[in-house]
């Protein structure tokens, strides 16, 4: 939170093999006709045999890479084979950050929070979409007998990807991925309480404590092991307490937990 001011303001074409062109017939000698697909000594009247497959090839434009075949589209999700379930994924979180000031007994906590949830079709499934992710701030950034300054802070939506894959009768791996760096967007908002009608409003750089906060969870949320049965199943990550310097104005508290939640059958809330 350093810029936080307390009380201050080519695309290659595949072409054919050419073929050679025959040899004109002499005059006045007609080419005996072959059947389609006849070879030479095939008997007169016998069928021809099947003509090959042929594959179709598209062009690649120069820097790109082919995509193999029979690859399933990501994030599609496709109707469960027999055998397999459907699941509902839902992940919680709770963080907690504690800023104390090195010079001021003033200091305020940050609770972040979200959840993330959707349905896997099958035993290997990709769940998308935008996590909204809130943050309500206790306390001050500065408190004096004649105003305040408190601290509002935004994180627009982010995109995120779950992947979920059943591992056995019983087992079951959860892997949680923000598609972009999660920013936060803090403003500092000062009033007066002898200038009523006076505002004082800075904004600093975006922060990201969140993001280093979710970098130390156990396990981490790219590898989550959990169970899976006939009946819910919840599996918990963690945050432990851990201060985090942030030069030169204090150090920073965090701290938190979350719950990956597995259910077979039904359908999302």
């Amino acid at each position: 939170m350093p810029s936080i001011v307390r009380g201050q303001d080519n695309e290659e074409a595949i072409t054919e093999e050419e073929t050679p062109e025959e040899a004109p017939a002499e005059q006045g000698i007609v080419p005996p006709i072959a059947a389609p697909g006849a070879q030479e000594g095939q008997e007169e009247g016998a069928l021809p045999p099947a003509a090959p497959r042929i594959p179709v090839i598209r062009a690649v434009p120069p820097g790109e890479t082919a995509a193999p075949a029979e690859t399933a589209t990501p994030g599609v999700e496709t109707a469960p084979t027999e055998g397999e379930t459907r699941w509902d994924v839902k992940i919680n979180a709770a963080i907690r950050a504690h800023y104390v000031f090195n010079d001021s007994p003033d200091n305020f906590v940050v609770k972040y929070r979200w959840e993330i949830k959707g349905q896997a079709n099958a035993n290997t499934a990709v769940i998308r979409g935008d996590a909204d992710i809130n943050a309500d701030v206790e306390g001050f950034l500065s408190k004096w007998p004649t105003g305040q300054c408190k601290l509002e802070i935004g994180i627009s939506k982010v995109p995120y990807e779950v992947t979920f894959q059943r591992n056995g009768e019983d087992k079951g791996s959860i892997a949680l991925q923000f598609r972009r760096p999660i920013t936060e967007d803090w403003q500092s908002r000062c009033s007066f309480t002898d200038a009523p009608g006076a505002k004082f409003d800075t904004r600093g750089e975006p922060e990201k404590i969140l993001a280093r906060a979710i970098e130390k969870a156990r396990p981490p949320l790219r590898s989550i092991v959990t169970d899976i049965k006939n009946e819910e199943t919840t599996t918990t990550f963690v945050i432990s307490k851990e201060v985090i310097d942030d030069p030169p104005l204090g150090t920073i508290e965090i701290e938190g937990t979350g719950v990956v939640t597995v259910t077979p059958g039904g359908g999302v809330e």
